[in-house]
């Protein structure tokens, strides 16, 4: 087990609960009994009322080859809840029109 979180008492005693550390992370079992993870509870997007996986996000810009680094947030929405923005970093030498981005979405 962990001493807890650097710098951030109150948070440890949050994930500390029932003499069990809840890490906030979320998965299924499937019908064999393996366990596949989702995504983090903290990392859940909400958007128009749904539930988005900032990881699902990022795995469908991961398929794309110029696309060298990225991540999927929520930022504040002037309609509520969040809205997702993605920030990326492309390949070298690579450019690109922002539609060509939408595969998938």
């Amino acid at each position: 087990m962990f001493a807890g979180y650097w710098g951030r008492p109150q948070a440890t005693v949050d994930a500390n609960q029932n003499l069990w550390f809840h890490t906030g992370d979320l998965g299924r079992f499937d019908k064999e009994g393996f366990f596949f993870f989702i995504d983090r509870k903290k990392d859940y997007l909400r958007r128009r009322g749904e539930n988005i996986s900032s990881m699902e996000v990022e795995n469908t810009f991961h398929q794309h080859e110029a696309v060298a680094e990225f991540a999927c947030y929520g930022v504040p929405s002037e309609v509520g809840e969040d809205d997702v923005q993605v920030s990326i970093v492309l390949r070298e030498n690579v450019s690109i029109r922002e539609s060509d981005l939408c595969i998938g979405l």
